[in-house]
């Protein structure tokens, strides 16, 4: 009963974080597609009648006409490029360790997604450590487990380096404190538990409150991604309007 308790409330964080980190990918494709429509299919009417009328068309208006005969003639190219990098990222972080260590120790210093993946791995972390406790699986082999399940270089070499400090003779918190990448507040809970002989509720205890912590991290960021995104591809959609009308009001002004 408890194993299937452990495997819904960390089925249920993963995909809360997944779906949060998902959002702004989606939202980059949507908004890519829509700029790509507007610079593919939209610009070249307005080019055509600028070469019709052989108006002189300012810098804005150029850049915009020479994104759009780019994105119309290299489309491909575009679409090759972004494949080719996501293999080339896939293929280095699963055989690179050093790339790897970066990349998943670069994430904690991104605002808010930092936030988000240290909590949910906190979260998962001292929920395995509970359960295997309650198991009766010893500490040192506890947390070999751990560092083969965490989803995370950093965290699961830091869990490599707990396990052997543990079995040279120190406590959890000790080990725990020297690698430095856990909060002050789960270490002073590890050590009161260690000293209360409850490690194992005081770990329930710290799942709970970090899954809490989650929940409130996922609100805010999804609270900011949708203006932001508004702002920016309307920023982006805005300029480019204006780029496309500047002709026309000077042949207008030319006209009147």
């Amino acid at each position: 009963m408890r194993y299937v308790e452990y495997r819904e409330k960390i089925d249920a964080i993963g995909r809360k974080v997944k779906a949060a980190m998902a959002y702004p990918v989606i939202v980059l494709v949507v908004s890519t597609v829509v700029l790509g429509i507007v610079l593919g299919f939209v610009v070249p009417q307005f080019q055509k009648i600028f070469s019709s009328v052989g108006a002189k068309l300012p810098t804005p208006t150029l850049i915009v006409i020479a994104a759009s005969d780019a994105v119309i003639h290299y489309w491909w190219l575009f679409i090759a490029g972004g494949v080719g990098l996501f293999f080339l990222f896939r293929f280095m972080y699963r055989n690179f360790p050093r790339f790897r260590f970066f990349c998943d120790s670069s994430i904690f210093r991104v605002p808010l997604f930092g936030e988000l993946a240290q909590k949910s791995l906190i979260s998962r972390w001292t929920r395995t450590l509970s359960l295997l406790f309650a198991a009766g699986v010893p500490l040192n082999e506890a947390l070999h487990s751990i560092a083969l399940l965490v989803n995370n270089y950093l965290y699961g070499a830091a869990t490599l380096n707990i396990q052997k400090d543990v079995e040279s003779g120190s406590s959890l918190y000790g080990a725990m404190l020297v690698t430095d990448i856990f909060p002050s507040m789960v270490n002073q809970m590890i050590a009161v538990g260690e000293e209360a002989g409850s490690l194992e509720y005081l770990l329930q205890s710290i799942a709970d409150y970090y899954d809490q912590e989650v929940e409130m991290v996922i609100e805010t960021l999804l609270s900011l991604i949708e203006p932001a995104t508004i702002v920016i591809l309307g920023s982006v959609l805005g300029s480019i309007i204006i780029a496309i009308y500047l002709p026309l009001f000077n042949l207008g002004n030319v006209v009147g």
